[in-house]
């Protein structure tokens, strides 16, 4: 069926697909009798029904979002990875549901309805087949998931083994060696018992008073004395971890704080950051603002900005991570993280004492 990087999310039905539809149908039908309503001119109607047509067309091709794929919690994307179609894919989609309308004003009903017909796992209509696209059900994924309706993507944190993907979200973690699991319960668990001198009541004896001659004490060094009993300072913390971003063309950045990556990053006046990434992006797969990044103490990681094709960090085993928006994701060392169709790899910079 579908690649890993599409997170389990299945192709939609075909009666989720029409309802759908219906409701983009409504919304432009809606909008143009209010018009003629208003101007009580039927070329204003038409216009604005063919605006319309064509800015649901835009939108679907930028984020797989229509009104009735908002509601339906269904995405339009490329058949052979979860990007958001682009303009020539969902032109050719619409052409063909349109020449479907010219059939007696009801063949787009078909042509929306023709996956149906498919036999194959991905559900495809006779326009889908044309602009290399399928049709997703989120909803379904994220129930199959155990996540809340309104949820993109579990996050992972420091508490959680990078190999927690969406994909795998519904497999337990596994059972820690029990070597490991002695070691971290053991030392809080058992009392340490006091030094002998301390828990014997000794009485006090009086003993006679014993001439010794001054001897002078050796020196001994520093290293040579054994560290005192009781707690212990921290140490000082270790100086953070550099990284470095290098871009699918070569270029490459040394991240040592927080960063913004897209195709023409813009920075709010209340914002700081110590790097703006710009990448060069002629299909337009990549958002102005595309994703956030910086270094903490627990390594690399990066945060989605609400980009149209989202933003996926894909492990060095393979699998897939889609970063949620307004969450860090950590990106171990050796991963790559996908932004559109261009990528950018982490690798960190060793640490000299």
């Amino acid at each position: 069926m579908l690649g890993d990087a599409f997170a389990g999310a299945p192709p939609a039905g075909p009666a989720r697909r029409l309802a759908a539809f219906a409701v983009d149908s409504a919304v432009v039908v809606a909008a143009a009798a209010v018009a003629f309503a208003v101007t009580r001119s039927t070329l204003i109607a038409a216009l604005v029904l063919a605006e319309l047509v064509v800015g649901v067309t835009v939108w679907e091709a930028r984020t797989g979002r229509t009104f009735g794929n908002l509601l339906l919690g269904l995405r339009s994307a490329r058949v052979e990875a979860p990007f958001a179609l682009g303009s020539p894919r969902a032109g050719s989609r619409a052409l063909v549901v349109l020449a479907g309308a010219a059939v007696a004003g009801v063949g787009q009903w078909f042509v929306v309805g023709s996956s149906a017909f498919d036999r194959t796992p991905l559900r495809q209509g006779w326009h889908d087949k044309v602009g290399r696209s399928v049709v997703v059900d989120v909803r379904a994924e994220r129930a199959s998931s155990g996540a809340p309706a309104g949820a993109v993507a579990p996050v992972l944190t420091s508490a959680a083994p990078p190999a927690l993907t969406r994909a795998h979200a519904s497999v337990p973690a596994p059972t820690p060696p029990p070597a490991a699991a002695t070691t971290r319960v053991a030392a809080p668990s058992v009392p340490v018992p006091p030094a002998p001198a301390r828990s014997v009541a000794v009485p006090p004896v009086a003993a006679p008073p014993i001439a010794v001659p001054p001897v002078a004490a050796p020196a001994i060094p520093a290293s040579a004395v054994p560290a005192p009993a009781g707690p212990q300072a921290a140490p000082s913390p270790r100086p953070a971890t550099a990284f470095v971003l290098t871009l699918d063309d070569g270029r490459w950045t040394e991240v040592r704080g927080p960063g913004v990556v897209g195709r023409s990053p813009q920075v709010a006046a209340d914002e700081r950051y110590d790097h703006v990434v710009t990448i060069d992006d002629t299909t337009r797969s990549v958002s102005r603002t595309h994703a956030r990044f910086g270094v903490s103490p627990a390594g690399f990681w990066v945060q989605d900005a609400g980009s149209g094709n989202g933003t996926i960090v894909v492990l060095p085993d393979g699998r897939a991570v889609l970063a949620p928006q307004g969450a860090r994701t950590p990106v171990p060392v050796g991963a790559t993280v996908r932004l559109g169709e261009r990528t950018f790899t982490v690798t960190e910079v060793p640490h000299v004492q």
